[in-house]
């Protein structure tokens, strides 16, 4: 989980505890880190495990949809972590949701358009669909729009829409967005 990286010095005990242990680490684990907590003591760390991907949740390149999702960073700061942690040399997968309550096609062609400028920097991109979970704000911001919601099921499956969507929009963007290291990679073959 993300919070194993909230505090480098826990990083650094399990660190130092699997070296006394002779436990091999590197190249075994994949870490799931926050956006937050993205500065070189982290990375200090992070590096020292040598994970075999970072994974990122962005969630989205929109900063409107970014602060609906209760995030508390914009996307001029993950597109600056990112490009850290790809300094730093990791392979790193971007974790984006898209369906949200108040997704617009403007928000999804925004995050699209980001994802195209981060495709650089990151190895995958994984695009989730929401799934309102009973209980959560965003089930409670769901019903709200819509009334009724249907279980969930998988985070590729389309079970709400948003009244400024369509299934099929969904359904298009996620196809679109999850096509874009391929399409970016196809670019850059043209180019040479």
């Amino acid at each position: 989980d993300d919070i194993f990286t909230v505090k480098p010095s826990n990083m650094e005990a399990l660190f130092h505890k699997f070296q006394d242990r002779g436990v091999a680490i590197e190249r075994r684990a994949t870490f799931f880190h926050h956006i937050n907590c993205t500065n070189e003591r982290t990375l200090k760390w992070i590096d020292a495990f040598k994970p075999v991907s970072v994974q990122i949740g962005i969630e989205s390149g929109d900063d409107r949809m970014l602060q609906n999702l209760g995030k508390t960073f914009r996307s001029d700061v993950a597109y600056d972590k990112l490009r850290l942690i790809h300094e730093h040399g990791h392979a790193v997968t971007a974790l984006f949701l898209i369906g949200y309550p108040e997704e617009s096609v403007d928000s999804l062609e925004t995050t699209y358009r980001f994802m195209q400028r981060i495709s650089h920097l990151v190895d995958k991109i994984w695009v989730s669909v929401f799934q309102p979970v009973p209980g959560t704000v965003g089930w409670r911001k769901a019903a709200e729009r819509v009334g009724t919601i249907a279980n969930p099921k998988r985070n590729t499956d389309v079970t709400y829409v948003d009244p400024n969507l369509t299934a099929a929009i969904l359904v298009d963007y996620r196809e679109k967005m999850m096509n874009i290291k391929t399409a970016h990679a196809a670019k850059n073959d043209r180019a040479v």
